[in-house]
């Protein structure tokens, strides 16, 4: 593989000359017109870099094309005046696990961690561990059939949009049984509204789905300090907000409570595709840098992103291969696969990995960090890159041997964010609650887009091998 200007190989040196002359011209207008659009893997490295090149290009806006990314709990701890935290559940500690369209043993968020601890919770038999003489109790509220709702206890089916009116109602249950959610109270006829939409929608008696806000309640109540509920995806920023006030009110948020609130300490993205579209609609975006990720083929099919594309000056497109959105750029550059590059990797309590290459890279490619290490004007390698940021994050003596040792290890031994339990601002969230239209019957089909637990969001469809792997509920293949 080699660079490319509209369809025509070039030479990497003719490709950097070409965007470093660009991106000294944007510094005249400190960047406006730039726009970076890019996927949400946590790197420290990767986001320093943006937000120094934010820095030198204040006008630019960094957005977000990643179908995974979960804006809707970004937004619904902004809800409560939370800017930058992470939720984090450790279902070792839960007693009782509340699922509201979410799918933590599946595909949401923390999978492999969650369903580790949930294991240790739910099968450790009584014998093993004296101290321990229960086993965790999970309830699902969804719409379509996911691995934690085929491990639940409880499960009930409902469309996406009254699972999170069930979080309504069950809120209204808890403040009528007694408990505080720092909030006002929501109106008890909330739990009757919900039952008769689900009645509604199910063709059977109202009385059937009293049951659950009721019987919920008790349980979380009996068990405060050691239950978790959990948002999905799929539902708005008020169901995320309102989950975080439940699990706060019953004191299953800290340390060594099933609910974690951590801070994170990388900058927020200025917006998402969406809001990408919308600019790109205003004609306000001159230069588009987009890394790793294929708008064209992932965009809606109303957003017509290749049409939009062609009304950008001058787009360039790192990419693995020229795919759909590379076709239609002004210059593809060839991007390394993340097995033959230097990177860096924070997981979701803060502790961070360094990503080693297994191999050379096998054309000429690069990788994001080494991108925009040049574009800032410097020469240093990803590996150089990499090494350089994390000695000026350490400042200590001695970076060279602590380096090797994190090279053996995997992981640094650099200290993770505490958990915090700030309260929240309950405004907003009363607000949104008071603005949501009373539940009634819904008109036609509702149509869900779900994960799914081999090609993800769709992003490894490429790969055939992952297509013969069983379906994680039917085991068929190629379906």
């Amino acid at each position: 593989q080699s660079p490319r200007e509209k369809g025509k190989r070039k030479h990497w040196d003719d490709a950097l000359k070409a965007m470093q002359a660009h991106f000294k011209g944007l510094k005249a207008t400190g960047g406006a017109g730039l726009a970076l659009l890019m996927d949400a893997t946590p790197s420290p490295t990767l986001r320093h870099q943006v937000q120094a090149l934010k820095k030198a290009l204040p006008q630019l806006r960094v957005y977000v094309d990643d179908p995974a990314w979960p804006e809707s709990h970004h937004a619904g701890m902004a809800l409560l005046g939370f800017e930058r935290a992470n939720l984090l559940y450790k279902l070792d500690k839960a007693k009782v696990v509340l699922a509201v369209d979410a799918d933590p043993l599946g595909v949401d968020g923390d999978s492999v961690r969650n369903a580790q601890q949930f294991s240790v919770a739910r099968f450790q038999e009584p014998d093993m561990d004296r101290t321990r003489s229960w086993m965790t109790r999970l309830y699902a509220v969804e719409p379509h059939f996911s691995l934690t709702g085929q491990t639940a206890d409880n499960r009930l089916r409902a469309s996406g949009r009254l699972c999170g009116r069930f979080l309504v109602a069950l809120a209204a249950q808890l403040q009528k049984d007694g408990v505080d959610l720092g909030m006002p109270s929501q109106p008890a006829t909330e739990i009757q509204r919900w039952a008769q939409a689900m009645a509604a929608e199910t063709g059977k008696k109202a009385e059937r789905f009293l049951a659950w806000p009721r019987e919920l309640s008790h349980e979380l109540r009996f068990n405060r300090e050691k239950a978790a509920v959990i948002v999905g995806p799929r539902q708005p920023a008020w169901a995320h907000a309102l989950a975080y006030v439940i699990n706060l009110a019953l004191q299953n948020v800290g340390h060594k409570r099933p609910t974690m609130l951590v801070p994170d300490p990388e900058a927020r993205f200025d917006g998402t595709l969406a809001d990408l579209t919308r600019e790109l609609k205003a004609k306000r975006v001159q230069t588009l840098l987009m890394l790793g990720t294929n708008p064209v083929y992932t965009a809606p099919v109303d957003v017509n992103f290749k049409r939009l594309l062609s009304g950008v000056a001058l787009s360039i497109h790192l990419a693995t291969h020229v795919d759909e959105t590379s076709a239609r750029c002004t210059w593809h550059l060839p991007m390394t696969h993340y097995l033959e590059a230097w990177g860096d990797l924070r997981a979701s309590d803060g502790t961070v990995s360094i990503q080693q290459p297994l191999i050379a890279p096998l054309h000429d490619a690069w990788s994001p960090v080494s991108l925009l290490a040049r574009l800032l004007g410097g020469k240093a390698t990803g590996h150089e890159a990499l090494k350089a940021f994390w000695k000026n994050q350490t400042q200590g003596a001695g970076f060279d041997d602590r380096w090797q040792k994190w090279l053996h290890e995997g992981v640094t031994d650099l200290a993770t964010p505490r958990p915090t339990k700030p309260t929240p601002e309950p405004e907003r969230l009363d607000a949104a609650l008071k603005g949501l239209p009373a539940p009634t019957r819904p008109k036609g089909i509702e149509l869900v887009f779900a994960l799914d637990s081999k090609l993800y969001d769709g992003r490894y469809a490429n790969n055939a091998w992952l297509q013969e792997l069983p379906d994680t509920h039917s085991k068929l293949t190629w379906d």
